[in-house]
């Protein structure tokens, strides 16, 4: 019997030592790798993110559905309400066309306020972009701050030191960058060739990255065999390259949710789309048969011509779906990213050398950079126009 699948967990790196794996409890070294002001602050980005997101899309599904709706009842009530006006109740001609009209203004005060007006796409991007860079801040600080870790590790006290450094470093940043995450926004979304520098949170770590007393620690670290210098690097390896592996690995599948899986909006939305044509292409088969060879009761061409051009609407509905979510692009650059990433976990795994490691570093970090900007672009293209 094969055994059932486990549940994919976000964001795992954020997890407590309790919540990790045996594989990766890293204890001479966790109290670098987690923080738990690091990890709440970006808990509640992310959930406060999730809802954005979600509100966003579902907006652009009710604009879809309601200009669908709007133009398949405009296109039912000439075509075959008005002839049956006689058989059916008082004024139903009248109010089909009434919710017709009020679908279509639905559909534009929806699309207007939900992405629109309210700056809800801009607000999701925005705090998209702060949890990332808690990440990157994250693991860029730790990466900074290799000496000090291997000779704060097993040192009580020290080990508080850091911490609270760290913590109170952390607190400072959080509080500049969502003073300035309309700028900082702006600049990633912008047309202009990226700075460089840019993949760095603050300056000051790529420098304290690129020290010599940095490539020496690593270097010791590699051949020193005790607990917290086999740690410190076997950490990062094991969360951080982990993680972005693990993710990207899970999204490139078809076996997620619509919601979240590329794959799987690209796989569904072909499906329907593919059959909807081709009940169009037999719909019209039938109008030609009809007007050449058995000619149908003005009634029956009617409803068959109507119902080709409504499947014809539902299809362009989900080709706006498709241009919204843009799942191939989002299925592109996912496979590039793991393909990306797992030749770092790779060579990683086999470098022999401290600056080798420390490249390797520098490599997944702008690599992560670079992803970001990618999604957010990508999302900053999402529209849900018909």
């Amino acid at each position: 019997m094969a055994e059932p699948k486990k549940k994919f967990i976000y964001n795992d790196e954020f997890k407590d030592l309790d919540q990790q794996p045996d594989d990766a409890k890293f204890s001479s070294v966790w109290f670098a790798v987690y923080s738990k002001a690091i990890s709440d602050k970006f808990y509640e980005y992310d959930e406060e993110t999730k809802a954005l997101k979600l509100k966003f899309q579902w907006s652009g599904y009710g604009v879809v559905v309601l200009a669908v709706v709007a133009l398949s009842i405009a296109a039912l009530e000439p075509t075959v309400l008005r002839p049956l006006a006689p058989h059916l109740p008082e004024h139903a001609v009248e109010a089909a066309a009434v919710l017709a009209a009020l679908a279509g203004i639905a559909s534009v005060v929806m699309g207007y306020y939900g992405m629109g007006i309210s700056d809800r796409k801009m607000h999701w991007l925005r705090n998209r972009m702060l949890c990332e860079r808690i990440r990157q801040w994250r693991w860029q600080y730790y990466c900074a701050h290799i000496p000090e870790i291997l000779a704060a590790s097993g040192n009580e006290a020290q080990e508080a030191e850091y911490k609270n450094k760290r913590d109170d470093e952390f607190s400072d940043f959080v509080t500049k960058l969502k003073a300035h995450d309309k700028r900082e926004l702006q600049a990633i979304l912008s047309e202009d060739v990226q700075e460089p520098n840019a993949v760095w949170v603050q300056p000051e770590f790529k420098g304290n990255i690129e020290l010599q007393k940095t490539l020496d620690t690593i270097e010791a670290a590699m051949h020193r065999h005790s607990k917290p210098a086999d740690e410190i690097l076997a950490a990062y390896r094991k969360v951080r390259i982990g993680a972005q592996q693990r993710y990207a690995e899970y999204i490139v599948t078809t076996a997620g949710a619509f919601s979240t899986h590329p794959a799987r909006q690209k796989e569904w939305l072909h499906k329907y789309g593919v059959g909807l044509l081709l009940t169009i292409f037999g719909l019209h088969i039938l109008v030609i048969w009809g007007i050449l060879l058995c000619p149908f009761p003005p009634q029956v061409a009617s409803v068959v011509s109507v119902s080709a051009v409504i499947l014809a609407l539902i299809a362009l509905g989900l080709r706006t779906v498709e241009d919204g979510l843009r799942p191939s692009e989002h299925l592109t650059r996912f496979t590039g990213y793991l393909g990306e990433v797992s030749s770092i976990a790779q060579a990683f795994d086999g470098a022999g050398s401290a600056l080798t490691e420390r490249n390797l570093m520098i490599a997944l970090e702008t690599a992560t950079y670079k992803e970001m900007v990618n999604f957010l672009q990508a999302g900053n293209r999402s529209r849900y126009v018909m």
